[in-house]
């Protein structure tokens, strides 16, 4: 999924360091096109974003490789006391722009799995009268009058088959519980087939059922005001062609203070219908208008399609040293690739109705403005993408609930160090204990997956990539506490994929007794997330090393592109060569036909496997340029450091 933005600020009645009066002054974009703020470095000198960390990230190792990011970078700290609340993990950065207006951003994200979804951005806006990076005050004293505050979302599938996106929102009007301007993938115009879901028309497989928000959690009720939400705002929300956001200048003040066009105003939202707050300017709904040529486009969009949301925060009146405070997030919701595979493929097949059980269909309200699902298999496929959007609604509202009890968010216990280990009788996961140091500890989980970090199926209808608990240890499982797992179900010849959670025993003493239920009020016992110690590369059984190179075999050979799925099953294995029964310790030259060198392999490891990948162990049959081999023969030369050594052939067929 994609996502852009930018941001605007403006006021009006300001006079400039020079002196200079301006009936309106905006800060987004200066003449030769480039933004006008300045990085400040605020915690540590000539340094502008830093993060920091709740724990210690863990390691993870398999067979020998560190996979884990580098850690520390120049700006990078384990500091809980910096984090607000719970959560996992702040990046924190402030800029300074032209009219005097410090920003002091926080970006603040959680791996809890009921608030993964969003990623929240908590920003302070506070009146310096500084307005280059020098500490002195060019303007000590000034007030700014009828500052508005302004964001453009821009978040869409990946168009795929030409899939467009389509903006709506919510809480515009008196009765609305949630703030949200949100987008979703549609159909291309000129299309005459159902595209919603973004559908791989080869497998069926729904590759962009994402739903994608923007969701305002806090807007200060006035200045220095971080306790009391304004819920009229943003008090401008409009639909727009990002190419009109540009041309037009987001930035300027009027846009910031009345929107895009002339009938963004309270009148006229209400002869349409729309119960929005008094003084405030919006676009109707883009749920709400026609899915091919939106009403009024002369008067307001001009466009057929919906790409960008904006809306402004304001007007605000700061004394000088005043400040506010934004709260937004990025949310995301969607249905699980499985289900991905399974609705689509189903379509495809023309039997989507059969998984679809509701009474109702589920379906976008555009929908009702034009038949795009023309039949019933394609209402159950969109209907089951429309699901997607309760989800992005959910997510919203944690998000939302989370900010309003300042981030106070039961977790879980850190995740643990890994380390994965293939053996010749099966693959060894072991842990540390890092995770035992939380005083609600209370196990271990492990999880596997065969073949690929995520969901897939094949054209063969083979899946890879599906996660399954295959181990727990600790307080209410069978298995007293351990901190090794040998998994002696894994097979020969597949690649297998592990990460290892802490779960807890659901008191959370970490946040206050009135908390500890969450967002859904249910106290609940929490594990640690996936993707904090998940091994990105496999591990694999090994083979028990040969004495000598009498019974070397070269797996598969030949090889064939037109068999690869009878070869190896797993996601980027369709490229795979193995030498088996090797000895323990040589050297593997691959020459092709006319003698010259492809590549060397160093089998060092003591097992008595070796593939053919490059330096990082990511891709198969690559040549020492990189290159992929083409159809022929080859000749595999193995060496021992004794000098022993035996010539194979083996053919490639593409």
């Amino acid at each position: 999924n994609q996502w852009y933005g930018c941001w605007g600020i403006g006021v009006k009645n300001w006079t400039d360091e020079n002196g200079r009066f301006w009936e309106y002054q905006d800060d987004v974009e200066a003449e030769d096109g480039l933004f006008s703020y300045i990085w400040v470095a605020e915690n540590e000198p000539g340094v502008t974003i830093s993060r920091y960390y709740r724990y210690q990230p863990p390691s993870v190792t398999v067979d020998g490789r560190r996979l884990e990011e580098p850690f520390p970078l120049t700006g990078d700290h384990v500091e809980p006391g910096k984090i607000p609340g719970t959560a996992d993990m702040m990046i924190e950065s402030q800029i300074r722009t032209r009219i005097g207006v410090d920003i002091h951003q926080k970006v603040i994200a959680f791996s809890q799995k009921n608030h993964d979804d969003y990623i929240v951005f908590d920003w302070v806006l506070k009146n310096t009268g500084n307005v280059d990076v020098d500490d002195e005050i060019e303007l000590p004293g000034q007030n700014l009058e009828g500052l508005y505050f302004g964001k453009t979302f821009g978040g869409h599938p990946m168009n795929r088959n030409s899939l467009q996106n389509w903006h709506s929102k919510t809480g515009e009007m008196v009765d609305d519980t949630l703030r949200m301007v949100y987008a979703y993938g549609s159909a291309n115009a000129t299309s005459n087939t159902d595209m919603f879901g973004g559908v791989d028309f080869t497998t069926g497989f729904l590759q962009d059922p994402e739903w994608v928000g923007l969701v305002t959690a806090f807007a200060s009720k006035d200045a220095n005001n971080f306790a009391v939400d304004d819920f009229v705002q943003p008090r401008i929300t409009a639909n727009t062609n990002p190419w009109e956001t540009v041309v037009s200048r987001w930035g300027s003040y009027a846009r910031l203070s009345t929107g895009f066009k002339d009938d963004l105003n309270y009148a006229y939202m209400h002869e349409l219908g729309y119960d929005v707050h008094p003084n405030t300017f919006h676009h109707p709904r883009g749920d709400d208008y026609d899915y091919w040529q939106a009403p009024n486009a002369n008067s307001w969009t001009g466009y057929r399609w919906i790409n960008t949301s904006t809306e402004s925060f304001g007007p605000y009146d700061l004394a000088f040293g005043d400040s506010i405070r934004i709260v937004t997030a990025l949310v995301m919701g969607t249905i699980d690739p499985k289900k991905g595979w399974e609705v689509g493929r189903a379509w495809k097949e023309g039997t989507a109705a059969d998984t679809w059980t509701e009474a109702e269909w589920k379906l976008p309200p555009v929908w009702e403005h034009v038949d795009i699902a023309k039949t019933d298999n394609d209402k159950a496929k969109d209907s089951w993408v429309t699901t997607g959007k309760d989800s992005l609604f959910n997510n919203a509202a944690a998000c939302v609930w989370a900010v309003q009890n300042d981030y106070q968010v039961p977790v879980p216990p850190p995740a643990p160090n890994v380390t994965v280990q293939g053996l010749p009788d099966g693959i060894k996961i072991t842990w540390n204990g890092e995770s035992e140091s939380v005083p609600d500890f209370a196990g271990y989980r492990v999880y596997r997956a065969e073949g690929g970090l995520s969901y897939a199926e094949s054209a063969g209808g083979t899946a890879t990539g599906e996660w399954m608990r295959i181990f727990e240890c600790g307080e209410g499982t069978a298995n007293a506490l351990t901190h090794e797992y040998v998994d002696t179900e894994a097979v020969r010849g597949k690649d297998f994929y592990y990460y290892v959670t802490a779960f807890d025993d659901g008191s959370h003493p970490e946040v206050p007794a009135h908390l500890r239920g969450g967002v859904n009020g249910v106290s609940e016992s929490l594990e640690s997330g996936q993707f904090l110690n998940m091994a990105i590369e496999p591990a694999v059984l090994t083979r028990q090393p040969a004495n000598d190179l009498s019974n070397v075999r070269i797996v598969p050979n030949p090889f064939s592109v037109a068999a690869t799925e009878l070869q190896y099953s797993g996601q980027g294995e369709s490229d795979k060569i193995t030498f088996f029964n090797l000895p323990p310790e040589c050297t593997i030259r691959i020459y092709n036909e006319t003698g010259d060198l492809m590549t060397t392999l160093e089998h060092n490891d003591g097992s008595g496997d070796e593939a053919w990948t490059n330096v990082t162990g990511q891709h198969f049959q690559t040549t020492k340029n990189q290159q992929i081999p083409v159809s022929g023969i080859y000749i595999a030369n193995i060496e021992t450091p004794d000098g022993d050594s035996v010539n194979l052939t083996f053919y490639i067929i593409r």
